[in-house]
């Protein structure tokens, strides 16, 4: 577990420019364009999870200057929609498992004609994301790391992924257990504690950003999850064909 956090915050601190700037502008639409904030946030967060991959995996960094600096070895470009495309589906699976548990709390919990209070609406919301996680997340350690070989160009087949998921199954879940799940409710919840909303527009806003850098350094505990999975499977240089140098070492 340890392994995970440190090569997350190796990663995080290497891309540390674009987090922060990521934060600054899904902080400001929360407060200022609520309407396209979830799809801003979407988008956002995946190309998020594109760049921590690389960055763990291949060594990549982005300086305050906005070079983007390849690593050591030589690193043939990769298209970002391979990715993208694979990180919507799972986050459609998410939704659809989410909207399906929803509303089969409230058909089971409430009669049809009843009209629900926002406390119990959100009550039916929590638990709904609760056990969209603890359902979910056995398909991403399973096959989750389809991620990690769309954003570096390895075998992105989802028979590929099922045998490094089968493989690292039990120590995969774990550390996603661990990683993204103990860390978003630990940081969340005393985030919550610590900063309650002031009601001035440009203070939350300001306020908002530790939560956005939250969200994101879970989406780089993840990717580190899935990398290690990725790299025990694969052999530990997890470089496509043809690259030279030396490879990160996530040892």
């Amino acid at each position: 577990m340890i392994k995970t956090y440190r090569i997350a915050t190796k990663a995080f601190a290497g891309t540390f420019p674009v987090a922060i700037t990521i934060s600054v502008i899904l902080a400001l639409a929360k407060q200022f364009l609520p309407d396209t904030s979830l799809a801003g946030s979407l988008i956002a967060f995946a190309l998020v999870a594109f760049y921590a991959h690389r960055a763990i995996l291949l060594g990549e960094t982005h300086s305050w200057r906005g070079s983007f600096r390849k690593p050591p070895q030589s690193t043939p470009a990769v298209k970002l929609w391979p990715f993208l495309w694979r990180m919507f589906i799972w986050w459609v699976f998410c939704a659809g498992v989410w909207i399906g548990l929803y509303f089969a709390q409230k058909s089971l919990v409430y009669a049809p004609s009843d009209a629900i209070t926002s406390d119990q609406a959100m009550g039916l919301i929590i638990v709904s994301s609760a056990v969209t996680v603890v359902f979910a997340l056995p398909f991403l350690a399973a096959f989750g790391t389809t991620l990690p070989a769309a954003a570096i160009g390895g075998n992105v087949g989802l028979s590929a992924a099922w045998h490094r998921g089968r493989r690292r199954f039990w120590p995969t879940l774990g550390r996603l257990w661990g990683g993204n799940v103990l860390f978003s409710v630990i940081g969340n919840g005393l985030l919550l504690w610590l900063l309650p909303e002031t009601g001035n527009p440009g203070i939350d806003a300001a306020l908002q950003i530790p939560f956005e850098l939250v969200g994101i350094f879970a989406i780089y505990l993840t990717a580190a999850a899935l990398s290690l999975a990725y790299t025990e499977t694969e052999g530990e240089d997890p470089r496509a064909p043809g690259q030279t140098g030396t490879a990160p070492d996530l040892s």
